[in-house]
């Protein structure tokens, strides 16, 4: 089963909030899922045991079976729900809390015991007393309660099937697309260990060791801590014009696993160097043409992380394609927004799989 934990905010009383927030949020889970309650002390020494599993003040972590707290990316498996969320609509928040518990229960095969027993139906009997009419009628509704049975069973089974296909095509989606990232990553690892290699080897030959093996004197990248502070520093990015919703990204923060906040900021950097190439008339090319280029070398990202265009299904479906319809200064378009369908995968995860959507206008407007 899975383990739902709760947390307590620092600033509240532990047996109010678990009374009036955590009792409400867990009422869908009791036999789906073993329940806890930490408090901030005991929250602090989870956290320092599980440090890449943490679950923060006031939000609810749930960890599924087969959770591995020593392997870093185990923890995109375990969806975190933040206090926000939480406290904007708590019997919402405890109807999304149980969809995955639910899920996972509905997949397990019964126990070897219950299989072994008939399935029993409670359906009205045919009355034996009365006419041959009377009977045949009893008869009939008994048959068109079967009937109703049978039909609801079947579109309880079509319906299961139909949600299990959708679960299918997003696992393979997301699978192609991890794939795609692996086999770019190990090509620019081998490339890079070749040219390593190759730079030491005429490093020796020049007599030069210690330059060859010695430490690497290179500027380090300092990363925002978080990504309230990645939005106080968009400052220093002036190629980059941010019209996103600054409460949603702050959002992140009470969600965010392994390195979605790096390879933010690394997209941002990437981003804000080709845009200033663009404005130049340097760059030939979309971004992704600039990922794969050697002009990317001072700021690199990878090409496997960048999606020029969205699929069909999302370009064609108007629900889906007003979602993406998102907000550019009116100097850039008359109406305020355009279709921002070039986007950067930042992450994945059971809940959240956070995209970073761009629309370039360095030509014109820089």
């Amino acid at each position: 089963m899975p383990v739902v934990i709760a947390t307590v905010p620092y600033n509240e009383n532990p047996d109010r909030w678990s009374r009036s927030v955590v009792e409400p949020l867990f009422r869908n889970l009791h036999g789906l899922a073993v329940l806890y309650v930490l408090t901030p002390e005991a929250q602090a020494r989870f956290n320092t045991a599980l440090e890449f599993h943490p679950v923060f003040g006031g939000g609810v972590r749930t960890y599924l079976p087969g959770l591995d707290p020593a392997w870093k990316p185990d923890s995109q498996r375990h969806p975190v729900m933040s206090r926000r969320t939480i406290q904007v609509d708590v019997r919402r928040a405890a109807a999304i809390l149980a969809v995955l518990p639910q899920r996972l229960a509905s997949r397990h095969l019964l126990p070897p015991a219950l299989l072994s027993v008939s399935l029993q139906r409670m359906r009205p009997r045919p009355s034996s007393a009365g006419t041959d009419l009377a009977q045949l009628r009893g008869e009939n509704t008994a048959l068109l309660s079967l009937l109703g049975e049978a039909e609801q069973a079947e579109s309880a089974r079509v319906k299961e099937i139909n949600d299990l296909y959708v679960e299918l095509e997003n696992a393979e989606r997301g699978s192609d697309e991890l794939r795609g990232e692996n086999e770019e990553l190990y090509d620019k690892f081998q490339e890079s260990h070749r040219l390593i290699r190759f730079l030491r080897e005429r490093l020796e030959e020049a007599g030069q060791f210690a330059t060859a093996y010695g430490p690497v004197d290179a500027p380090a990248i300092t990363y925002p801590e978080n990504f309230s502070d990645l939005l106080d520093r968009l400052n220093e990015l002036p190629f980059l014009a941010f019209t996103g919703n600054s409460k949603t990204t702050r959002g992140l923060d009470s969600q965010s696993v392994d390195n979605w906040l790096s390879v933010a900021w690394d997209s941002l950097l990437a981003l804000n160097r080709f845009s200033q190439a663009s404005a130049d008339g340097q760059a030939a090319g979309d971004f992704l043409s600039w990922c794969k280029s050697e002009a990317s070398a001072d700021h690199p990202f990878p090409a496997a992380k960048v999606a020029m265009r969205e699929s069909d299904r999302v370009a064609n479906n108007g629900k889906l394609r007003s979602e993406r319809m998102l907000p550019v200064p009116r100097t850039v378009d008359p109406n305020g927004k355009v279709f921002m369908q070039a986007h950067v995968k930042i992450g994945g995860g059971n809940t959240v799989a956070p995209r970073l959507h761009f629309y370039e206008d360095g030509p014109r407007s820089g």
